[in-house]
């Protein structure tokens, strides 16, 4: 007899576990006003903010939770205006010259005019400057300067995910005694 209460107890609490670990939380920034929240170290986190006393303010996100932040420590807050089902894998892109980048090169995305940017890496320093909306031109070296070479990208079309651009990167071929 107790081990048939002992076994019915025993698969009576697995069940009750199981139905409770099944439960999923509704998402509570769904229908928040988001704002994107850029640090002054270069740190981001988008969520809503929940209080503001002058200095510091109170974020919850859905990556940390809820974060104080002082104010002194940041540098833009900005509304979000896409749709939460919009923001994907918990990125959302902010506006800047570096998210037009990848490591070595830059990539597809839109750039605006004046965001210009200086990189300074192990192989050399370059410089790339935004002539125009969706244009731009820049030089890359390395620290002797040989080689050298020229980078130009012109972004065509943006929709949402799919961005389409022509660039080509133009250089000397090797350093400055070549037998």
């Amino acid at each position: 007899m107790k081990s048939i209460i002992l076994f019915l107890f025993t698969i009576t609490f697995t069940l009750c576990s199981q139905i409770n670990a099944q439960f999923v939380e509704e998402d509570s920034l769904s229908s928040k006003n988001l704002f994107l929240i850029i640090k002054n170290d270069g740190g981001e986190y988008i969520g809503e903010i929940i209080s503001d006393d002058g200095r510091e303010i109170l974020v919850i996100t859905k990556q940390v939770g809820k974060l104080y932040l002082n104010k002194s420590e940041i540098s833009s807050i900005t509304k979000v205006d896409e749709n939460i089902n919009d923001i994907n894998d918990r990125e959302f892109r902010a506006s800047g010259p570096f998210t037009t980048r990848y490591y070595f090169t830059n990539n597809a995305l839109p750039i605006k005019k004046n965001e210009n940017y200086g990189l300074i890496h192990v192989y050399g320093p370059e410089v790339h400057l935004s002539v125009a909306n969706k244009t731009s031109i820049g030089v890359m070296a390395s620290w002797i300067a040989s080689p050298i070479a020229l980078a130009l990208k012109q972004q065509i079309f943006s929709y949402r995910k799919f961005h389409f651009s022509i660039g080509s990167i133009i250089g000397s071929s090797g350093y400055i005694n070549q037998g």
